[in-house]
């Protein structure tokens, strides 16, 4: 594994990339052009992208995973992107809420027009608690995070915070659910028991706590597969191995790698054998942690001594990955009007 080794360091090295994501890409891409290095980079999927995922619809090409970035916010990746010569057009991260199918309320952040566009709300208290929550919220929330990391106020979940400090049904319900799922794709359980500090320093980073002053947000002209394409025949298509998870990392004597997958003798159903993906000075884990917990339960090192330090490491590393939690979602794709807020006025980018 890559430990803040010098350029200089790499060149002639062979390096192996487990991802094809934008961290694997980035990383492939980096120490291919800029070190010397030899890379090969192994995806377990048939595309390379991760969340960088175009599709088609009735000829346009959509995005359905990573979608927006801003200059502010991405300042790595935007250059990343101007050293490709990779274009990119505006977009923006408006936001719209609908509930009961807009009866009990409907609006978005695009405007007067956008925020009242149930005009029942010009009169309803509900919804004026709502506005005065989100101002009283979007003035205020920065706070915790000046708190000290011993303050145990700096500790509590979005649940207690909500609740110790007040703010009313409607302001969760119309706004943090929402906009959290819209965000992260997050359930109402979800939000409530996520760390109000960390949910609040998201949302502050993004300049999401302001109603002026917003960063003007990006997209990728033709989307992101004009990216992942273009960094895929950088690396050469020679380099990069689609459809071949890595199952595990041997560690040889010698203090070099060899990747192992799987292959399936006969079919879908047939016994699978262990194949090497060759042998590697350095690899790069540029997967989801629990990816790469699981490649690394099933590896080995040269000692598997409890009392080694190089056995405690790795032990102590698999306990650290274990802790970080992912949840998978279902996207649906489509065109369907009907699925959109009852109002025009009320449709935003994020619905």
């Amino acid at each position: 594994m890559v430990e803040h080794a010098a350029p200089s360091a790499l060149i002639d090295q062979k390096v192996a990339i487990v991802g094809g994501g934008v961290a694997g890409l980035s990383a492939a891409w980096h120490l291919s052009v800029n070190t010397g290095a030899h890379v090969q980079l192994f995806e377990a999927e048939s595309r390379l992208g991760g969340h960088a995922y175009t599709t088609n619809v009735d000829g346009v090409d959509v995005d359905i995973g990573f979608m927006v970035y801003n200059e502010t916010n991405y300042p790595n990746m935007v250059e990343w992107f101007r050293t490709l010569g990779v274009t990119q057009e505006d977009s923006d991260m408006s936001l719209s809420v609908s509930l009961d199918g807009g009866d009990t309320v409907e609006w978005s952040s695009d405007g007067l027009d956008g925020l009242f566009a149930n005009r029942r709300q010009l009169v309803s208290p509900p919804f004026y608690r709502f506005l005065k929550d989100m101002i009283r919220f979007n003035q205020q929330a920065a706070n915790i995070l000046l708190l000290t990391d011993d303050d145990p106020r700096k500790h509590v979940t979005t649940a207690q915070y909500l609740r110790e400090h007040g703010y009313s049904t409607e302001f969760a319900k119309f706004y943090v659910f929402p906009m959290m799922a819209a965000l992260w794709s997050a359930s109402m359980e979800d939000v409530l028991r996520f760390p109000a500090a960390q949910l609040i320093g998201f949302l502050c980073n993004h300049k999401m706590l302001q109603l002026f002053d917003r960063p003007q947000w990006k997209t990728v002209a033709g989307r992101s597969q004009q990216y992942t394409n273009l960094v895929q025949s950088i690396l050469g298509f020679e380099a990069v191995h689609l459809d071949t998870p890595v199952h595990k990392v041997e560690k040889l004597e010698d203090q070099t790698y060899r990747l192992v997958t799987l292959r399936k003798e006969d079919g879908e159903h047939g016994s699978a054998t262990e194949v090497s993906l060759g042998v590697f000075d350095q690899v790069v884990f540029a997967c989801h942690p629990p990816t790469a917990h699981d490649i690394l339960q099933r590896s080995t090192s040269v000692s598997n001594n409890p009392t080694n330090k190089e056995h405690q490491d790795h032990q102590l590393l698999l306990q650290l990955l274990a802790q970080i939690e992912y949840a998978d979602n279902v996207v649906y794709v489509h065109s369907d009007p009907s699925l959109m807020p009852k109002r025009r006025h009320a449709w935003a980018s994020w619905n």
